[in-house]
C-alpha cells in the first residue's frame, strides 16, 4: 500500500495515524529484542517518582474509589505507586491498568506477582478504556503520543497548526481549520 506524506497536511489526523500507527508497529516488541540504555523514563530512574505520585494520588483517592494506569510500560510505576500506598494505608479498592502490547501486559504481570503477591488481587488489566469511570487516572509517558490539534486564532479566522519541512527545517505552519477543528 502506498502512502502519500507529501500530499499529508502536516499534523492533520491522517499524518498523525499514520506515523503513529508506523512507529507502532516499529517498536512494538522492541524490548524484546533490544535494549536502549538511552531510553528512560522517570520511574526507570528509581523509586522516588512513583513514592511522589503515589502520595498525591492518596489525597484523590479520599474521594474516587480506583486508580487507572494508561500504558503502564514495565509496571515499574504501578510497582512503586502501589507499594507506597500500602505503606500509606490508602490503598485503592483497585488498581487498573490499560494496556494493549501483550508483551509489555505480560511483563506487568510478572513483575508485579513477583513484588507485591499480596495486593495482585486488587489489581485488574483492561483492554479498552471503560464505558463509565469512578478513578484517578494516571497516564506517564503516554500524553505526549496522543494526536491532538493545535489551533490559533488569526484575523482570518480560527487556523490549525502543524509542523511542516521549510527549506530543509521543520518550522511551524497553518492552515485554514476545517472539519472537527471547527465542531
Amino acid at each position: 500500500e502506498q502512502h502519500h506524506l507529501d500530499q499529508m497536511m502536516p499534523m492533520s489526523l491522517e499524518a498523525v495515524h499514520y506515523f503513529s500507527e508506523a512507529g507502532r508497529l516499529a517498536f512494538a516488541d522492541r524490548a524484546q529484542y533490544v535494549a536502549d540504555p538511552d531510553f528512560v523514563t522517570a520511574p526507570g530512574l528509581g523509586k522516588l517518582f512513583g513514592r511522589t505520585l503515589a502520595r498525591q494520588i492518596a489525597q484523590i483517592l479520599a474521594d474516587v474509589p480506583d486508580v487507572l494506569e494508561l500504558g503502564a510500560g514495565t509496571g515499574k510505576l504501578a510497582c512503586d505507586v502501589l507499594r507506597e500506598l500500602a505503606a500509606l494505608e490508602q490503598l485503592p479498592r483497585r488498581y487498573k491498568i490499560l494496556e494493549t502490547s501483550a508483551d509489555l501486559r505480560a511483563r506487568q504481570h510478572d513483575l508485579l506477582r513477583r513484588e507485591l503477591p499480596q495486593l495482585v488481587d486488587r489489581i485488574e488489566w483492561l483492554d479498552a478504556f471503560p464505558e463509565a469511570l469512578e478513578a484517578c487516572v494516571i497516564a506517564n509517558e503516554v500524553l505526549d503520543a496522543m494526536p491532538v490539534h493545535v489551533i490559533e486564532t488569526t484575523e482570518g479566522g480560527i487556523e490549525e497548526r502543524g509542523v511542516a519541512s521549510i527549506d530543509g527545517r521543520f518550522r511551524w505552519a497553518n492552515r485554514p481549520a476545517a472539519g472537527n477543528v471547527l465542531a
